[in-house]
């Protein structure tokens, strides 16, 4: 008898076959309908109505910085002001604090990109001011009193607050640390002279 060749093929063939791996179908080609839901609204939360006297209160602030924002940049300069005062034991002068509170304004009303970040939620715009201040502040005495400029953190000039408590005058700059420069008396002249802070000599006529 005579084996035909699908006989002789079937008798080679093994008993178990490995398990073939599902053919995987890409999303493009599944027939699924797929139903996308609108998105719910956030719901609002109603505003809080603010007391009585609170638009006595905001009258009386100051246009610009203050009544848009609700900051006292004058009351931040002077506590900026006092950071440094009691991390030096010195005592600056009062128009260090007029000078911060002036170059709040001038920004706020001349810069887009301050003005915006003024514009924040929360304690945003706060601190913000606060880290601009002690920049500027760090300016004013790189200029005026390079000694005391020398003890201060490095941190500081980039609007970091300073450590509590009073530190000894050592040279907070340079690797290896070198002496502090010879102490100097204050002169508003040397700031007023630079000419990114010359706009500074007008605020005492």
């Amino acid at each position: 008898m005579k084996t035909t060749q699908r006989t002789r093929n079937a008798a080679f063939t093994p008993l178990h076959r490995p398990p073939t791996k599902a053919r995987r179908t890409s999303p493009s080609r599944s027939r699924q309908l797929v139903v996308k839901r609108p998105r719910r609204a956030p719901a609002r939360t109603a505003r809080k109505a603010k007391p009585a006297w609170w638009k006595e209160f905001h009258d009386d602030l100051r246009p610009g910085l203050e009544q848009d924002t609700e900051l006292m940049p004058w009351l931040i300069a002077e506590t900026v002001c006092g950071e440094v005062e009691r991390f030096l034991a010195v005592e600056l002068p009062d128009r260090y604090a007029v000078w911060l509170d002036a170059k709040a304004e001038r920004c706020y009303s001349g810069r887009r990109h301050f003005y915006k970040l003024m514009q924040g939620r929360g304690n945003a715009a706060r601190d913000r001011l606060y880290m601009f201040m002690r920049h500027w502040l760090a300016s004013f005495l790189h200029l005026e009193r390079p000694d005391l400029f020398r003890c201060l953190p490095v941190p500081f000039g980039n609007g970091q607050r300073l450590p509590p408590g009073q530190h000894p005058h050592s040279n907070g700059i340079g690797t290896p640390v070198r002496p502090l420069p010879a102490p100097r008396d204050w002169d508003a002249s040397r700031v007023t002279r630079h000419h990114r802070w010359a706009w500074l000599a007008t605020l005492e006529e």
